[in-house]
């Protein structure tokens, strides 16, 4: 018993002279005996070594990034197509009426179980489908300027204008301007790998065939 009494007070004593170390070495360093620190009281704002401090950007601000209404060039009123726009269900139809841009379609030789097309206050879309095969017309008069950035030469030439032909998770899509509206034609197939979709031929062939069925006309082009 006596043995345990005498570790225990060892210990005791050991732990006292290091603490007595400990705050010795706090005194040593400018902390004066008696005053705890001061709590960092909480939602105070840390504020960062001066070495850690954000640069200011090497170049000038970025200005841009505004949306802006392109000026459409409506097509000729001969040029639409009649017997594409009368294959269009009734809301469809309104649809190609009421839109603010050229509508274009697929040409009926596309075969396709059902063509719908929507309208929005800047925009216009064409959905298609059939067994293995969806394909999408989507038209925009706006657009996003941003200051000193020019736009990218396109890669292909999509209904005679410079446009872009892309593959991205198996999806088809070329995109252009055409009478100043910005379009993008998708082609998806189900399976990926559909002889559809093995490469960009159909797609290309299914730009080139697209016919104009109408819209809104000039009068949106304010």
């Amino acid at each position: 018993m006596r043995y345990w009494l005498t570790v225990m007070r060892f210990s005791m004593m050991t732990t006292m002279m290091m603490a007595g170390a400990a705050s010795q070495w706090v005194v040593g360093c400018g902390q004066s005996p008696g005053e705890p620190e001061p709590a960092e009281p909480r939602g105070a704002e840390v504020q960062p070594a001066e070495d850690l401090r954000a640069r200011p950007p090497s170049r000038g601000r970025v200005w841009g990034g505004e949306a802006m209404r392109r000026t459409v060039k409506w097509p000729d009123d001969a040029k639409r197509v009649i017997a594409s726009y009368e294959a269009l269900d009734g809301p469809s139809r309104e649809a190609v009426d009421a839109a603010p841009v050229p509508v274009l379609v697929p040409d009926l030789g596309v075969q396709l179980d059902q063509r719908k097309v929507m309208t929005g206050p800047e925009w216009a879309s064409f959905w298609g489908q059939r067994d293995g095969m969806t394909v999408s017309v989507h038209a925009s008069r706006m657009a996003r300027v941003f200051a000193g950035v020019r736009p990218t030469p396109g890669t292909h030439t999509v209904r005679e204008h410079e446009g872009f032909i892309t593959r991205n998770e198996g999806i088809w899509a070329a995109s252009w301007i055409e009478h100043g509206v910005a379009y993008d034609l998708q082609l998806e197939c189900a399976p990926v790998d559909a002889p559809e979709c093995v490469d960009s031929t159909t797609l290309e062939a299914l730009a080139d065939g697209l016919t104009y069925v109408g819209g809104r006309g000039a009068e949106v082009t304010r």
